[in-house]
């Protein structure tokens, strides 16, 4: 049986002579510095926080410490030393954009690095190895997600952290050492990451289906750390899920095939390629490698390993079915590093179809070409958010004009107040972030009319409202109330300005009556 790197056991070296040598080192520091590079700089653009993050926050700011335990506010849910730590950063004065999301940076290159490691030491060829890497190097959602202050790049980071240290126990050869501290650190992963139970999950499949010829004692191990340390983590932090779960089973989980089918893209493909491309053909053929990957995976390393790589996606779609976890790209992003593994050993299993190695080469640069198309258009494009629409209708505003800020905007308006922003506070806003923000009552079931009563006749009024995607996407809707409230004020009233990004929409109207 062919095995994979010295890393994790003994092989045949992997490159022989100079070139090779010249072109693995010229490949693997590429990758890595191209991914580095890619979340370094959307760090750096520093775009306006969005709803989530604001909401997330918002729980940071008006809870303590200990509060931060019980049920959190808006329909958010972060693990507690992640908030705590935003906590600490809040109270330090350090609550800005940069600040809140230097950890989310960090376990973004982080989890690259670590990943090409474990590429390196798993899949069985140099080509498969660097094929893995580009693909996490430039896939737009985990460089998305390293400039946000939420928890999904710690989550991707924990999940190749287990797979790492899982990966020794299941390559061919003698059994290694170290399961007592895999078993720990998979008991500490679901403190530090919510779906890492998912890993956790398939990992202690796959030491159970290795039962036979590895004991049955580490499986054991490893089941029963996890299972009392998350029984733990239940009883003191995790029953406060119990009371979202209307809630999210209303919101997100209207499963189908049609929902498995976009869950699936939105993790596979949309952190690959461009948002308006999930179906096109390369990115198929990359989900054929990695589906020809399994198969792959388990002739070189066993069907134990194939479980452990395959599993936590499975589980987390189960879940879903089940209607008790929610069908989302971004909470899915777990699970990226074993489908890339897998799509790694299909690259190795397609380079004995075609054994030409340019032609193998210029063939998965095919394949990988709409990850870069995806690179590059959505994280080339200019956005604004609602930070900068705040500054506009602060610029732009007269004595007693009224500023509506939609469900979406409203989070973030409050937020920037908390911090003592000079846009936010020079605004004259009369909702309550209690009242009318997501997670407190259904902003799609919202009237124009109930908003309309509020309006003073003879003031000017900003309309303004944070669009329905989150990310560099080139989506330009707003919900559907704020489409109708703005259609009346057009009707009623006279407009004077507007501001239109990705991401916002600001809309300003004065009373006819005035110059």
């Amino acid at each position: 049986m062919v095995s994979g790197s010295q890393l994790f056991r003994p092989q045949v070296p992997m490159v022989k002579g100079y070139e090779e040598r010249l072109a693995w080192l010229a490949g693997a520091p590429a990758a890595l510095v191209a991914g580095a590079a890619a979340r370094v700089w959307f760090y750096l653009l520093n775009d306006s926080f969005w709803r989530d993050e604001s909401m997330l926050l918002l729980n940071v700011a008006h809870k303590s410490f200990g509060g931060l335990l019980g049920p959190l506010d808006f329909a958010q849910e972060a693990p507690v030393p992640l908030l705590w730590f935003y906590r600490l950063l809040f109270l330090s004065g350090a609550g800005g954009e940069l600040a809140m999301r230097v950890l989310s940076l960090a376990a973004g290159i982080l989890a690259l690095v670590l990943f090409y490691r474990l590429a390196r030491g798993v899949l069985p060829e140099r080509g498969s190895v660097l094929f893995a890497t580009w693909l996490l190097a430039l896939a737009p959602g985990a460089i998305l997600v390293a400039a946000q202050a939420k928890p999904y790049s710690l989550d991707l980071l924990v999940a190749v952290g287990l797979l790492s240290l899982a990966a020794p126990r299941f390559m061919q050869g003698p059994a290694r050492p170290g399961a007592a501290r895999l078993a720990a650190a998979a008991a500490l992963a679901p403190w530090f990451s919510l779906p890492a139970i998912f890993v956790d999950a398939g990992i202690g499949a796959g030491l159970l289906l290795q039962a036979r010829s590895r004991g049955l004692r580490p499986a054991l191990l490893f089941l029963a750390a996890v299972v009392l340390s998350f029984a733990l983590e239940f009883f003191l932090v995790l029953r406060r899920c119990l009371g979202m779960q209307q809630f999210i089973q209303e919101w997100f989980l209207h499963f189908s095939w049609n929902s498995f089918t976009w869950a699936f893209s939105q993790t596979f493909f949309a952190y690959l390629g461009p948002q308006g491309h999930f179906w096109s053909l390369a990115l198929w053929a990359v989900a054929g490698l990695a589906a020809v990957g399994i198969l792959e995976a388990g002739r070189r390393d066993g069907w134990p390993w194939t479980a452990v790589l395959l599993l936590p996606l499975g589980l987390a779609l189960g879940a879903a079915a089940v209607r008790i976890y929610p069908l989302f790209g971004r909470l899915l992003l777990f699970a990226t590093p074993g489908l890339y593994l897998l799509a790694g050993y299909g690259t190795a299993w397609f380079s004995r179809l075609i054994p030409r190695p340019r032609l193998l080469a210029a063939t998965l640069t095919i394949l990988a070409l709409p990850c870069l198309m995806g690179f590059i258009t959505t994280l080339s494009r200019p956005v604004a958010g609602v930070r900068e629409a705040l500054a506009f209708v602060a610029a732009e505003q007269q004595p007693g004009d009224l500023v509506l800020a939609d469900s979406y905007a409203l989070p973030t308006l409050a937020y920037y107040r908390l911090l003592g922003r000079p846009e936010a506070l020079a605004l004259k806003c009369d909702l309550k972030v209690e009242d009318w923000s997501w997670g407190r009552v259904d902003p799609w079931q919202l009237k124009p009319e109930g908003l309309w009563a509020r309006v003073p006749p003879g003031a000017g009024v900003w309309l303004v409202a944070e669009t329905l995607d989150y990310a560099r996407a080139g989506v330009r809707e707003a919900l559907p109330y704020w489409r109708s409230l703005t259609e009346r004020f057009q009707a009623e009233r006279r407009e004077v300005a507007g501001y239109v990004t990705d991401r916002v929409q600001v809309r300003g109207f004065a009373p006819l009556a005035r110059d």
